[in-house]
């Protein structure tokens, strides 16, 4: 799925609506496309150099944006990840930015670290969330997908942040969610079991109208046999007794 970005801000400014990570023309950054390119090209030349040794925010926002104002840099990352797809830009809390393409065993150790860092941070804020909702963890989490597949909202409302430009970016969507944990259980025998005992609480829903339909026609017709069979024995005559 292709986001369509504005060349100027000012189309935004005449109703376009603007997708979440474009910073264009907002907060001190350029209002022409091609100059916040140039920005997000500078963001990826510096950290490429610098490697795995990385640079500070502090040094970057510096250097690109003249400031030390870190949130700004936060949006031009943000901008550089979803809409210019550099994914090799990983940020590091109290570590700066760092480069990291995954091919080589240095790479590979800064995305597993920073995968390990955010999943952290996530489990403490879900559970900041659930205990404030004060609906218990399983729904807190059931309405965390919910929240999180929200990308096609309009502007100013809750979900127009990167991460829902990365899923609107890739299409997700409720029913792929769905797919992909069901193929994630089916790999293990309590998965399995997962998936059948929700199938039979939830048969109404999970199973296609035509196979339900089916299934009723067929209940229908077994329970009009049993009735005839029924009324059938009713109507036998009993044998008559043997004489002694």
């Amino acid at each position: 799925m292709t986001i369509e970005l504005a060349a100027h801000a000012r189309e935004y400014d005449n109703g376009k609506r603007r997708p979440p990570a474009d910073p264009l023309g907002r907060q001190g950054f350029p209002k022409h496309r091609a100059a916040l390119d140039l920005m997000a090209g500078q963001l990826r030349e510096y950290l490429e150099r610098a490697g795995e040794k990385g640079l500070t925010g502090l040094r970057l926002a510096g250097a690109i944006l003249d400031t030390s104002d870190t949130r700004r840099l936060r949006l031009l990352v943000a901008y550089a990840r979803v809409h210019k797809h550099v994914y090799q830009i990983v940020g590091l809390p109290g570590h700066g930015y760092k480069w990291a393409d995954g091919t080589a065993e240095a790479g590979r150790a800064i995305l597993d670290e920073a995968v390990e860092r955010a999943t952290q941070m996530a489990r403490c804020w879900l559970f900041i969330a659930a205990l404030h909702r004060r609906r218990g963890a399983v729904m807190a989490a059931v309405q965390m997908v919910f929240d999180f597949m929200q990308h096609d909202v309009a502007e100013g409302d809750r979900r127009t942040d990167d991460l829902a430009a990365l899923f609107a970016a890739e299409g997700a969507s409720i029913e792929k969610f769905l797919d992909a944990f069901v193929g994630e259980l089916a790999k293990t025998e309590a998965g399995r079991q997962a998936l059948a005992e929700a199938g039979r609480k939830h048969q109404q829903y999970l199973l296609p109208a035509a196979v339900r339909e089916q299934l009723l026609a067929q209940a229908e017709a077994m329970g009009r046999t049993a009735a005839q069979m029924r009324q059938a024995l009713a109507g036998t005559p009993s044998a008559a007794p043997t004489a002694a």
